[in-house]
């Protein structure tokens, strides 16, 4: 889910988020600012869960149709990219090729009562880096067409798709679960895999990651995407993730954290996740995992940071000088439609004059 999330930028917003996260953990709730409280559910991406729990009724009309909007709007958009999703899949199973759901899509049809209520902006699929070739003739037979991003595997390990001339979603293929290097080894995709579960919401073949994966991706997204951000909806998904974990998942869970070093990432993010929703099981992870993940390399990716310390961090991370030249080079060369749409929408500039203005903007950030 591509989602900007801005700063928290007053009390006002800071006692409606307490009152919406209240109001999620099921507890009677009548909004001391209505403006300010209706502001916060639509920004942290909760409209469609709050007025599920009757807080609308609570509200001004204005405040409540604004919720209300927000929800219905949603709940058709996600029910079109259900439906879209399940095409997708049932198309790549066809072909041969496993395609785990993750993130919101996976979230939405298994621990939400309905798909609706988690808002996404995407979907988010994974495959095995071999199945990239396949995956995309499957999808230009559906009428998807990849995006203009940085779609080098050396920078993003993933695709972006979207069905500009006819019913889509905006859709990522990843082969690697994070774009930075540190963070992307953190995961085996394989033993992903190899432990799925099926999401039958999705369809026959659809399947996702077990609940302690599940956890894991959710906690090193954050860290790895969108650090220092507070977005309630993530927050939530951690609660309900580990409030679904069994005693033998919780344990399995931290001997991964600790046995692939992101225990300190999954600590900050489920004492996070316990601070808002409070949960006896969250509170003895993040204490566990605390203690276990004081050092490791990734804690580095909790703390928001500039684009140079992570393009430093992956060139520390890939192996081999050949990985290392690639990565550089997609940094400094992305794809030409990548450069027209984000540089020159609007003109015949020709590219190397693209690439030097690129550079320059770099250079500059850098000062």
């Amino acid at each position: 889910m591509q989602t900007t999330v801005t700063p928290r930028d007053s009390v006002r917003d800071w006692v409606s988020e307490r009152e919406i996260a209240a109001v999620l953990r099921g507890e009677p709730v009548t909004p001391t600012d209505p403006a300010a409280f209706a502001y916060s559910a639509v920004r942290h991406a909760v409209a469609a869960l709050v007025v599920k729990r009757g807080v609308a009724d609570l509200l001004p009309p204005n405040q409540a149709a604004r919720l209300v909007d927000e929800a219905r709007r949603q709940a058709a958009i996600i029910e079109f990219r259900d439906r879209a999703a399940r095409l997708v899949i049932q198309a790549l199973h066809q072909a041969g090729i496993e395609a785990l759901a993750i993130k919101g899509v996976y979230l939405g049809n298994t621990l939400y009562p309905e798909s609706f209520l988690r808002a996404r902006h995407d979907t988010d699929l994974v495959i095995r880096v071999t199945d990239r070739a396949p995956m995309l003739k499957v999808l230009r037979e559906l009428g998807y067409e990849r995006q203009p991003e940085q779609t080098g595997d050396a920078v993003l390990g993933q695709v972006m798709f979207d069905r500009p001339h006819g019913p889509g979603v905006p859709l990522d293929v990843h082969w690697r679960l994070a774009r930075p290097h540190a963070a992307a080894a953190l995961f085996d995709i394989e033993a992903m895999m190899s432990h799925s579960i099926a999401v039958p919401r999705l369809g026959e073949h659809a399947r996702g990651p077990t609940a302690t994966d599940a956890l894991a991706v959710a906690c090193v997204h954050r860290a790895a995407h969108h650090a220092g951000h507070d977005l309630l909806l993530w927050m939530y998904d951690v609660h309900l993730i580990i409030q679904a974990l069994g005693d033998d998942q919780a344990e399995a869970f931290v001997r991964m954290a600790v046995d692939r070093r992101m225990a300190s990432l999954c600590s900050s993010m489920i004492q996070e996740a316990y601070e808002a929703f409070p949960h006896p099981r969250a509170a003895d992870l993040a204490q566990r995992l605390s203690r276990a993940g004081a050092a490791e390399p990734v804690a580095t990716l909790i703390h928001p940071r500039p684009w140079w310390t992570t393009f430093h961090s992956d060139l520390r991370a890939v192996p081999r000088w050949s990985d290392r030249l690639r990565l550089v080079a997609g940094h400094a060369f992305p794809p030409a439609a990548y450069m027209r749409t984000t540089y020159a929408p609007t003109s015949r500039a020709p590219l190397p004059w693209l690439y030097a203005r690129r550079a320059m903007r770099a250079l500059t950030r850098l000062n």
